[in-house]
């Protein structure tokens, strides 16, 4: 909870410097690999995650805080990007392949458009 509150203030002032410069912002809640992603799926899975497993803690409560907040127009929920991706999508523990990451991208820039 002190995380995903520290989170949502520094999202704050970051708008806030960022509007009064004109500068365009996305805040991305990326895809991680202990949430909703098969881990059978996932080949460097075994030995846990190194420190990132309290992801699998704090996403099921930033998503349940983005259906209940809004959370803003620059805000895109990719938490959820590899749900029906029944393929390897990391090259590593944490890290996204080639063809993961382009889907991320290609979000991120239609979250852009439609902003």
């Amino acid at each position: 909870d002190d995380i995903l509150h520290r989170y949502l203030q520094n999202k704050m002032q970051i708008w806030s410097i960022s509007s009064k410069l004109d500068i365009e912002t996305l805040f991305v809640w990326q895809p991680v690999p202990t949430f909703g992603y098969e881990q059978s799926l996932h080949p460097f899975a075994v030995g846990g995650y190194g420190g990132h497993e309290l992801t699998s803690e704090g996403y099921p409560v930033m998503d349940t805080m983005r259906k209940t907040r809004d959370l803003g127009e620059n805000f895109l929920w990719a938490a959820n990007l590899h749900d029906g991706l029944d393929r390897p999508l990391y090259v590593d523990k944490i890290h996204y392949n080639s063809e993961f990451s382009q889907l991320l991208a290609k979000a991120v820039s239609k979250s852009f458009e439609n902003q």
